[in-house]
């Protein structure tokens, strides 16, 4: 009892999942290249990870239902384990049309959960109009 107390005293309160997908076999450096970044960027700006979620050989492109991992962290989110995914890019999380990737990551921004990727300081906060209009031009 005291040692988990003791975990929660040291949270930082930015619980976050790591997502990590590559296209193809082609790609054999993508999964530990994508992981040294995130946990370095989460790292670097105080996040604390708390789950892994990796799809490795399957296109951003296909639907969460050809991505097992993809489908469980939006499990996950909604049962609120973590407030953030952090990713290497926004390409690993979705290469959808903007209208697929709205309705696969709407559970996500209903669960209140925001994005972080290593190419950004500040995470895409889909709650605001600013956040939408930079996922849909990114993605």
């Amino acid at each position: 009892m005291a040692r988990s107390r003791m975990a929660l005293r040291r949270s930082t309160g930015r619980r976050a999942a790591v997502y990590l997908r590559k296209s193809t076999d082609q790609q054999e450096a993508s999964i530990p290249g994508q992981r040294q970044a995130v946990h370095d960027y989460a790292s670097r700006h105080g996040y604390e990870i708390v789950a892994e979620y990796v799809d490795a050989g399957i296109s951003g492109v296909d639907s969460v239902t050809h991505r097992k991992d993809f489908a469980r962290m939006v499990t996950d989110a909604e049962a609120g384990k973590f407030e953030f995914i952090i990713a290497w890019d926004l390409s690993r999380i979705t290469r959808s049309d903007p209208m697929a990737a709205a309705a696969e990551l709407l559970p996500l921004r209903q669960s209140g959960i925001k994005l972080a990727t290593t190419d950004r300081s500040e995470p895409i906060d889909w709650h605001s109009f600013a956040g939408i209009l930079m996922m849909n031009i990114e993605s």
